[in-house]
């Protein structure tokens, strides 16, 4: 069971709900878009969707120099509160990056306002973070 309220003290993190455009028949051949939450995802403070990289490994950070201007690493500088299931790994640069059971955790320079969800699944390789309802 995710521990929520504590990734919230401990890592300055929330979870946000995605509403995502769903087609419909109202009647007949008709359609109607409503909107629906569909899923709930991890985001930073600011309400950004935060992401996995399938081309990292357990502890360590793939994406560096212009990936990682696509993709900003999740920094941190007070290690002390951080607790699992997240952790902190070192990136080459020496800089700290947040990590969810060992995997690094992302933003996307694409996604503007809370809520977009814009890398997901990009490439086959970059994944929301996804929370069970």
């Amino acid at each position: 069971m995710w521990k929520l309220a504590q990734a919230v003290v401990a890592a300055s993190l929330m979870v946000s709900a995605v509403g995502q455009a769903a087609e419909v028949c109202s009647s007949g051949s008709e359609l109607t878009k409503v909107r629906s939450v569909a899923m709930k995802v991890l985001t930073d403070t600011k309400g950004m969707s935060l992401y996995t990289f399938d081309k990292d490994t357990l502890g360590a950070s793939n994406c560096t120099d212009q990936c990682a201007v696509a993709w900003p690493p999740v920094l941190v500088t007070d290690v002390a509160g951080v607790v699992a299931p997240y952790s902190v790994i070192e990136r080459v640069e020496g800089s700290k990056q947040l990590a969810i059971n060992g995997l690094p955790l992302y933003t996307f320079f694409q996604d503007k306002i809370p809520g977009d969800i814009a890398g997901d699944n990009l490439h086959g390789v970059w994944h929301l973070v996804k929370i069970p309802n």
